[in-house]
């Protein structure tokens, strides 16, 4: 997308996005916090998460419990909604911005509502 961290005009910060803990010590360009998060549904923070772990759509089909079809429709929507083109600026995205997108440890439809409860740790 014409976007190489840390030329010059790319606008990439150094070390941190404001609160001081994404991705350092990288360089992490402006278009990473300009994403519009709050556009996504949970399904979709879902599968950005599972895009930032690197998952091929069958894989993210098998951990949502949808189909691969369903993967795609979702992908798609995302890039539109984040203005991206690729599933490494997703992953770069849903890596540095993994607290946005589950703010307590869990994604929002993983847990009853009303509940306080954070994954177990194995």
């Amino acid at each position: 997308m014409g976007r190489p961290s840390g030329a010059p005009g790319s606008g990439a910060t150094h070390g941190q996005d404001g609160d001081g803990d994404c991705c350092v010590p990288f360089d992490v360009p402006r278009w990473v916090h300009a994403a519009d998060l709050s556009l996504l549904t949970d399904r979709e923070r879902e599968i950005l998460v599972a895009l930032g772990d690197c998952l091929p759509n069958i894989g993210i089909a098998d951990r949502c419990c949808v189909t691969e079809r369903t993967v795609k429709k979702h992908v798609t929507s995302i890039f539109g909604k984040l203005e991206i083109s690729s599933r490494a600026e997703a992953a770069v995205i849903a890596t540095c911005r993994k607290q946005e997108l589950y703010p307590h440890g869990v994604l929002a439809d993983t847990v009853p509502s009303g509940t306080d409860m954070a994954p177990s740790v194995e």
